[in-house]
């Protein structure tokens, strides 16, 4: 996201992440790897229960185009850590575009940990958001 925040907020638009890390958790996250957009804390999961966004069973997190995903980040220098303790790493994310009046207008429910729209289907579908009627 941080690659097209630039053209999110020619648009008009903003990106706001969820997080259900606690709250201490993620501050100290954003520390170390600040970002360039908004990040709220979720421990209690209301968003994603709200938006429908389910957990992964333990034989998909270990599917290989997750593992493929990660070997790719791993060969551009990322380092794998342990997840804090009591982290739920098969907690699936989603990516969500509402437009001015509150509709989704764009849903992508990860159906595992690799699962992402590109930035550009992402900004397609916002382009379409920002060109609706109210």
């Amino acid at each position: 996201m941080a690659k097209i925040q630039e053209q999110v907020q020619g648009l008009g638009g903003a990106v706001l992440v969820v997080s259900f890390a606690p709250e201490r958790q993620l501050t100290a996250f954003l520390r170390e790897m600040p970002q360039p957009f908004a990040v709220v804390s979720d421990p209690d999961r209301h968003a994603y229960r709200a938006f429908g966004l389910e957990t992964a069973t333990l034989l998909g997190f270990f599917r290989p185009g997750v593992a493929w995903r990660f070997m790719k980040l791993i060969c551009r220098g990322w380092l794998p850590k342990l997840p804090p303790e009591k982290t739920d790493v098969l907690q699936l994310g989603g990516d969500f575009v509402l437009d001015r009046e509150g509709r989704i207008v764009y849903a992508h429910a990860s159906q595992d940990a690799a699962d992402r729209p590109s930035g550009e289907e992402l900004l397609a579908a916002m382009r379409r958001a920002a060109t609706r009627e109210p």
